[in-house]
């Protein structure tokens, strides 16, 4: 993927996080701060999928809340690429106003363990948690 060394903020940021302390960080946009959250949270991911399993399942491990769509969509595709070669993990975007039993149905059924949200869409992704496909959650992110 290109990457030969640490901006400053992965470098601030990914050993606290790897040691599971939780971090607060502030950085300019193209600073690598997606990065920095995302790498622990799939290593995270891994290592509970290989000591549980989750056979034929596909839950939740990491909730990313965003204050837009534009922002919700460039970490769901950030995610996607650094999980490129991992089988069976995927990503998906909850946007607000759509049916949410399709919502969670799509949620159920298609490998997703990383998942983004807008702010306000909060309220409808409390009816999702309340479905048997997001109760392994590991991480909550706020960009």
């Amino acid at each position: 993927m290109g990457f030969t060394t640490m901006t400053v903020v992965q470098d601030a940021t990914l050993p606290a996080i790897l040691k599971g302390q939780d971090v607060l960080a502030k950085a300019k946009t193209g600073t690598g701060k997606t990065v920095a959250f995302l790498l622990p949270a799939i290593e995270t991911i891994l290592k509970t999928r290989g000591s549980q399993g989750f056979a034929g399942r596909s839950p939740v491990n990491v909730v990313i809340i965003c204050p837009t769509r534009e922002l919700a969509s460039q970490a769901a595709k950030e995610a996607t690429m650094l999980m490129t070669f991992q089988k069976g993990l995927g990503v998906q975007v909850v946007i607000g106003g759509t049916n949410m039993n399709s919502e969670t149905r799509r949620l159920g059924s298609q490998p997703c363990q990383v998942i983004t949200i807008l702010y306000p869409d909060l309220s409808e992704f409390c009816v999702l948690a309340s479905s048997s496909c997001i109760d392994h959650v590991l991480s909550f992110v706020t960009l």
